[in-house]
């Protein structure tokens, strides 16, 4: 199990008896929400006028499981300067990914008290790589980000407990989710 987080990269894990597009659906809107609201933060902070980081599908393959990855996207803005110079401003790369795998996971330990050794011991690895990224500069001076942002994660995590065909989930290879044979994995 790899511990070495990559801050711009998520990778969700889900083994399922049937996945509909609904399903798949709600759950990639409300990790885009999340993403959306995180970076808005971040750029009315710093009143950036640019586009901000997105999460995006990196990649995905299915079968009977589905293994995800979301990065971090970005457009450029290209726009004219005080002397009709053109000025290209890229954004820098926050480290959203990160961030969501952290209140995904910080949702399943909390809101439906999963706790175990490793649980806790990623978190806090992931909490750890989030000091070191650019969003944690708005997560210190602007408390609203994760107060407001967990609630969301709490919902999605919820949804997916409550989805009968979802038979594994994980987050960075971390089972939430794992109803094959004994019921739910904690």
């Amino acid at each position: 199990m790899d511990t070495n987080y990559d801050p711009h990269m998520l990778q969700l894990y889900f083994q399922y008896g049937r996945l509909t597009a609904k399903t798949l659906g709600s759950l990639l809107s409300e990790l885009g929400e999340m993403a959306d609201i995180g970076a808005g933060i971040y750029g009315k902070h710093y009143a950036i006028p640019m586009h901000l980081p997105t999460l995006e599908i990196e990649t995905a393959r299915t079968g009977d499981s589905f293994k995800m990855t979301l990065g971090e996207g970005w457009l450029p803005s290209v726009s004219k300067g005080k002397n009709d110079d053109i000025v290209i401003n890229i954004p820098k790369k926050l480290g959203i990914p990160l961030l969501i795998g952290y209140l995904l996971l910080r949702a399943a330990q909390m809101g439906l008290n999963l706790h175990n050794e490793l649980l806790d011991d990623r978190i806090k690895q992931i909490e750890l790589k989030l000091k070191q990224q650019e969003l944690n500069k708005v997560m210190k001076s602007e408390h609203e980000l994760v107060p407001q942002l967990l609630p969301k994660a709490n919902i999605t995590v919820k949804n997916l407990f409550q989805n009968e065909d979802i038979k594994i989930f994980q987050i960075y290879d971390i089972d939430i989710i794992n109803r094959k044979g004994n019921g739910i994995k904690k």
